[in-house]
C-alpha cells in the first residue's frame, strides 16, 4: 500500500547526532541529498515532520518548515506518553516514516512501538544509521517480522506524487526527483 501525504508523518530521530557522525565523505553526501529531498517534499507537500531527540542548530534545514515540530523528551521514554498519538500529527496519520540514530536502538523502538500502537511503519533506511554493520543487520531483522517496511526517502517521495489528489503536488514532487 502506497502511504499517502494527508496520512504520513515523518519523525527523525536524534538528527543532529548523524550530522555529527564520523562517516565516510561519500556516506555523508548520500544523508545529506536524502536529507534535502526530504525537506523539500515536506515543503511541497506540507507532510508533518517531527524531529526527536538530540535536534540542536544543525537540524535547522528541517525545523525551520512550518510543518515540523520539534518533540520533547528523550527517543525512547517519548513512546510511553499516553499523548504521543496527538504529537505525532493529525488524527488522520496512519503511516509513520521513521529514520536517524540509532537504528538499534532508538529506531528499533520506536518503530516497534508505531506498530503497537497501530501505524503502518516504514524505516527511512537512507537516514538511518547503526552503530555497526551487526547492529544495523540485527536491528533490520528484527523489525521484518513486525511488518515494519524498510524504503528510502526517494521511494517515499515517489509514493507520495502517485498517491496525491493534488496534480501539481505530485508533478514537483516529480520534478525534485529528476534534480
Amino acid at each position: 500500500m502506497f502511504a499517502t501525504l494527508d496520512q504520513s508523518t515523518v519523525i527523525l530521530i536524534n538528527p543532529q547526532t548523524v550530522a555529527g557522525m564520523t562517516l565516510s565523505d561519500q556516506f555523508k553526501r548520500r544523508i545529506e541529498k536524502a536529507h534535502v529531498l526530504l525537506r523539500d517534499a515536506a515543503q511541497v507537500t506540507g507532510v508533518s515532520m517531527r524531529l526527536l531527540g538530540a535536534v540542536d542548530d544543525t537540524t535547522h534545514i528541517f525545523a525551520s518548515l512550518p510543518n515540523c515540530q520539534v518533540l520533547s523528551g528523550d527517543a525512547v521514554n517519548f513512546w510511553r506518553d499516553e499523548d504521543v498519538t496527538d504529537r505525532l500529527g493529525s488524527p488522520e496519520t496512519q503511516a509513520v516514516h521513521v529514520g536517524g540514530a540509532w537504528l538499534e536502538e532508538d529506531i528499533l523502538v520506536a518503530a516497534l512501538s508505531a506498530v503497537l500502537i497501530g501505524y503502518d511503519t516504514r524505516v527511512l533506511l537512507d537516514l538511518s544509521i547503526a552503530r555497526s554493520l551487526f547492529d544495523r543487520a540485527s536491528a533490520l531483522d528484527r523489525l521484518t517480522p513486525h511488518g515494519v517496511l524498510m524504503t528510502t526517502v526517494r521511494q517515499t517521495v515517489i509514493e507520495w506524487s502517485l498517491s496525491s489528489p493534488n496534480i501539481n503536488i505530485a508533478g514537483q514532487l516529480r520534478e525534485l526527483l529528476a534534480r
